[in-house]
């Protein structure tokens, strides 16, 4: 399971929540989990303008989501990172068509963005 928490939060206290969290799954669903803790710097203005262009990119995919989002600025290009999250009904071409149509579609507004995009499968 992935959890973004604020880049600045205290790690003590995203640990804290972490555990919280797992032992919450494990007492009241009876699931195991693994925490990744991805930080998210939720007070860029830069990471804000990024999330919304992806976000209403992604949100033309009804069953195609995306998480752990975070840009590195450079002297031309602005990167921007994500993965996104297929469902298993697509096969490796769909999914290289979909990567090519994101990648476009972010592109197209604005130009300075260069996208870089990991898979990652739902886990059920």
């Amino acid at each position: 399971v992935h959890v973004e928490i604020k880049a600045d939060m205290d790690i003590m206290k995203a640990h804290d929540l972490m555990d919280n969290i797992e032992k919450d799954f494990r007492v009241e669903k009876g699931i195991e989990l693994t925490i990744h803790m991805d930080p998210i710097d939720f007070s860029s203005e830069n990471v804000k303008e990024a999330n919304k262009v992806v976000d209403c990119v992604i949100k033309t995919y009804k069953d195609i989501t995306y998480h752990d989002l975070r840009i590195t600025n450079g002297e031309q290009n602005i990167n921007v990172i994500f993965d996104l999250v297929i469902p298993h009904r697509y096969d490796n071409e769909q999914i290289k068509d979909i990567i090519n149509n994101v990648k476009n579609s972010i592109k197209s507004i604005n130009n300075k963005y260069s996208v870089v995009i990991k898979i990652d499968r739902p886990f059920i």
